[in-house]
């Protein structure tokens, strides 16, 4: 018996698991000194959560009299948060045993998957790639969607093509509620059902009749858990959409910044917009950046002064529900500023997208 070959699938599967299980292990312990430094989102995700497990509300703010809605984040990650909580006490590393156990059931669903359209050697091989690949474990020690984001949709995607083989109505509607649950988790998703439907009529050899009718259950399922939390936003923020103070704007901006300069010089520029307040001494530093980079510096302090300036309009107010409006108003102003700055050059910076990066930072 090789490690691939003749292996058992239930062997096969363990063993991915314990090789997940271990590498996640690893992270946690490395990734722990920085658990209160760094991946500042961390805060915004474990306050969510914390609140939502202790008054049931959906909030940065427990305590106001008037409830203030949350308008960045989506609330299927802070539920995930508020249930490890609830079931074992507020602790980050609970929430990282969880997420790792997550990790090692995506690559166990990768292997049923890849059994069934290869080899089991290929299968385990399969399996193991995941179960090695450093950022999934990585993530999965923070407290960040990625993890249970590559879960949900990776459970999406082998509910849907088994209910594709066996012309199952119930897996086609779990495949549209875990489908959905991704797109609560991240938004970026929001939109993969219609492909797969769309990759369903294209290259499924099933009857079309049954294709049409399990790609309504999908489509089905999936808008009757979306619907609630789009009704949501409607009500509190008058908008339909996934996130009032997440859209587009501050990807925009961001995305088009990132293909100005590299990437670590970006992300020092960035460091230094959120460290240093007084404008002077920026640009002193920043000057001290493009010398050093061999980069022209006025980019550069077009760029921070643009980061501080935005940041200041959710940054000044003091009440919770004017900071929570001022946040979507940011969000507006990043895709202003975006718009204004591709305009200066926009054959530049189609052509910069194009061998840099994606239109849209995700």
């Amino acid at each position: 018996m090789t490690l691939t070959g003749s292996m058992p699938r239930r062997a096969a599967r363990l063993l991915i698991a314990a090789v997940a299980i271990a590498h996640a292990a690893f992270f946690i312990v490395y990734q722990r000194p920085d658990w209160a430094t760094q991946w500042t989102d961390q805060n915004g995700y474990l306050l969510l959560g914390r609140v939502l497990a202790q008054t049931g509300r959906f909030s940065r703010f427990a305590d106001t009299p008037q409830y203030v809605p949350e308008a960045i984040r989506t609330p299927v990650y802070p539920a995930f948060v508020a249930l490890v909580d609830v079931l074992f006490g507020e602790s980050h590393l609970a929430i990282a045993i969880a997420q790792g156990l997550l990790f090692a059931a995506t690559c166990v669903i990768v292997h049923a998957v890849a059994s069934t359209i290869a080899s089991d050697a290929v299968a385990t091989a399969a399996g193991l790639v995941v179960a090695l690949y450093p950022p999934l474990p990585y993530f999965a020690a923070l407290v960040l969607t990625e993890t249970l984001t590559a879960f949900l949709v990776t459970a999406g995607l082998a509910l849907w093509l088994r209910a594709l083989a066996r012309d199952s109505t119930a897996l086609h509607l779990a495949a549209g509620v875990a489908l959905a649950a991704a797109a609560l988790t991240r938004p970026t998703f929001a939109l993969l059902p219609l492909f797969l439907v769309g990759a369903a009529l294209l290259a499924s050899r099933a009857p079309r009749r049954a294709v049409w009718r399990g790609s309504g259950v999908l489509l089905a399922a999936f808008a009757s858990v979306i619907a609630p939390w789009l009704v949501y936003n409607a009500v509190y923020f008058k908008a339909l959409t996934f996130s009032p103070a997440g859209g587009p704007g501050r990807q925009l901006f961001e995305g088009a910044w990132q293909v100005a300069f590299p990437g670590r010089v970006e992300s020092e520029l960035t460091s230094l917009a959120d460290a240093v307040p007084d404008r002077a001494q920026l640009d002193a530093q920043v000057r001290e950046v493009a010398a050093r980079s061999q980069l022209p510096a006025e980019p550069m302090l077009r760029y921070v002064h643009q980061h501080q300036d935005i940041a200041l309009i959710w940054t000044t107010p003091t009440d919770p529900w004017e900071r929570m409006l001022a946040r979507i108003a940011a969000d507006h102003e990043y895709w202003r500023v975006a718009v204004e700055n591709i305009r200066r050059d926009p054959v530049r910076h189609v052509w910069r997208r194009a061998i840099r990066g994606t239109f849209l930072m995700w």
